[in-house]
């Protein structure tokens, strides 16, 4: 009860402190005005997303296009539709989209990762806000347990390779979350839940815009940040769950062209394990735990004069990670310091149309270095001893270079190609291309498109100390993939229908696997195939109602095991859901 009624409190005194700042004066009087303007502006948004009409894309050329001239499979949660749905994850969120199929080891705050069209869960990159990876610089995997809908824009799920533009891991996909841009008269909100299993979940948020603050040369300085703390009792004996999590973007338009962005995020999250079970014994309740400290950030300088857009970024990832499990007379206790900083550099021109043909090109250029720091700390009466620290580093960069061609308005080309190197396996290139074609007088189009895509080995596959048993191996490959698809969307009765189907293709060689001899060490011996189909159907008949259905089929082949099924791949998968807004 007494961290419940802490967490309270500063929930409390986060929207107090927010609400000091200049703009929040007369709230009483703002807040009958911001419903309104709020209603006005919800209206027009799901007039645009729940009648079919254009929405703007970013993850598929990393510049901003309309839907209809994305010549890949991409999938966006908006904001809207994360609210009417009341989901509160980004898992939870992501099992709406085809292709897509959540990994969860338990209940609330176990390890939780995404896998797409087949491929693994180290196959699958999840970015905040298109150059931030929170994937696990170890074990490959994005661990999304930790993560709340709070504070999203939108999630944008790119299907099919991606490393041309995002680089390693980008392989069977790109989960996209961009935080959300604060704009309008300064709102505050505030949620408290309570639930099965003791689960509490307090929230509040703040946003908004300034226009010339003070008196300040700055034309808006914007803000939206929120806080959201969870604990509950879980489902099993042992799987007690505490998170607190915050997120934040604030930043200035300096004028109309120069723009000044800061987006961070913070959880410290603490889960209970359950013991393993003996002789047909339910496991007893231990102090088994594991602890998770995360902070990522990421400054960012935006140019934009029109015809050329610019962005230099920093991203930072710094991660604490604790474990501990009791044993009879001693305990085994870990920890791990993880950073992953990250420099982007993108340079996007936008050439004038000539002759009804349209010219955009990209280059851009991305450093990135990931640094291990891993330690055990052993009881005595354990037998064991405590083994020293352990420190590994790993560096990569690349350049890539990115072309969209628009023809007459109906025929969408692109295509690039990336040259990277890597610390230890040296420099190699990808390169991708993609179609698409609008018949316009029947609202159709059809799309195509061919990847290759890579995955550079883990500090884990690459460094593994040699303990007798296991040993990393330096002489490793990075992964490689081919992906192709091709599908159709077509939309009836003024776009309040679309029809989707896709076939996709995805071999993959080179994989990274453990052997099993002994010692055991990872070797690039594996090889693999996934196909399937994609279908799915929206139906907005009004503004106040939506309905949604999508089923894909896997089809997976390892094969390093006689064409076997792949492990944890479902074959089919089948999504259905609904909204009806109603007392408007």
């Amino acid at each position: 009860m007494r961290d419940r009624m802490y967490g309270i409190v500063i929930i409390v005194l986060f929207v107090i402190m927010n609400i000091s700042i200049p703009g929040f004066h007369n709230t009483a009087a703002y807040a009958e005005e911001e419903i309104t303007d709020q209603a006005d502006a919800e209206d027009q948004t799901e007039e645009s997303t729940e009648q079919g009409k254009k929405k703007i894309i970013v993850t598929a050329t990393r510049t901003n296009i309309e839907d209809e001239k994305v010549t890949k499979s991409v999938t966006v949660i908006s904001e809207e539709q994360i609210e009417r749905s009341k989901v509160q994850t980004v898992a939870e969120a992501l099992r709406t989209v085809p292709g897509v199929a959540i990994r969860k080891q338990g209940g609330i705050g176990r390890n939780t990762s995404v896998n797409i069209r087949g491929g693994s869960t180290t196959q699958t990159l999840v970015l905040f806000d298109g150059v931030q990876s929170i994937n696990s610089p170890t074990l490959g995997t994005a661990d999304i347990a930790d993560l709340f809908t709070t504070g999203i824009e939108r999630i944008e799920v790119l299907r099919g390779g991606g490393s041309v533009l995002f680089g390693s891991t980008a392989q069977a996909g790109v989960v996209n979350i961009i935080t959300k841009r604060g704009e309008g008269k300064p709102l505050v909100e505030a949620l408290g839940e309570f639930g099965t299993n003791r689960t509490w979940r307090e929230t509040a948020s703040v946003s908004g815009s300034l226009t010339e603050p003070l008196s300040l040369p700055i034309k808006e300085i914007y803000f939206a940040n929120s806080a959201t703390r969870v604990d509950s009792d879980g489902i099993g004996v042992q799987n007690d769950y505490e998170n607190w999590y915050f997120t934040n973007r604030v930043g200035c338009d300096l004028n109309e062209y120069i723009n000044f962005d800061f987006v961070s995020r913070y959880w410290d999250s603490e889960v209970g394990l359950d013991g393993y079970p003996t002789s047909g014994v339910p496991a007893p309740k231990t102090d088994t735990i594991q602890k998770n400290t995360m902070l990522t950030i990421k400054p960012a300088i935006n140019i934009n004069y029109g015809w050329y857009e610019g962005t230099i970024a920093y991203s930072g990832t710094f991660q604490d990670y604790y474990y501990r499990e009791p044993y009879v007379g001693y305990q085994d206790e870990s920890k791990m310091d993880i950073d992953v900083n990250k420099l982007d550099v993108i340079n996007t021109i936008y050439f004038p149309e000539v002759h009804n043909v349209q010219d955009t090109f990209t280059v851009g250029f991305d450093l990135k270095g990931e640094d291990v720091y891993v330690a055990n700390i052993d009881d005595t009466g354990s037998g064991w001893f405590d083994s020293p620290g352990r420190e590994k580093a790993t560096t990569q960069w690349g350049v890539y270079f990115f072309d969209e061609l628009t023809l007459f308005e109906r025929v969408i080309l692109n295509g690039g190609v990336r040259v990277f190197r890597h610390n230890e396996f040296g420099r190699d290139a990808v390169w991708s291309t993609s179609a698409a074609y609008l018949h316009k007088e029947t609202d159709t189009k059809i799309k195509a498109s061919y990847d290759q895509s890579y995955r550079s080995p883990t500090i884990n596959d690459l460094y593994w100390p040699d303990s007798g048993w296991a040993m990393g191996n330096p002489n490793l490959r990075p992964e490689e993939g081919e992906h192709y698809d091709i599908g159709i969307e077509q939309y009836l009765f003024d776009r309040k229908v679309m029809l989707g189907a896709t076939y996709f293709r995805n071999d993959y060689s080179d994989l990274i696997q453990w052997s099993s001899g002994f010692p055991t060490q990872p070797e690039n011996i594996s090889s693999a195939q996934t196909q399937g189909v994609e279908i799915e159907l929206l139906y907005n008949p009004t503004d106040t109602i939506s309905f949604w259905a999508n089923y894909t089929y896997v089809n997976t082949e390892d094969y390093s095991r006689n064409e076997e099924e792949l492990w944890g791949t479902p074959r089919n998968m089948f999504s259905i859901g609904g909204n009806l807004r109603f007392l408007e």
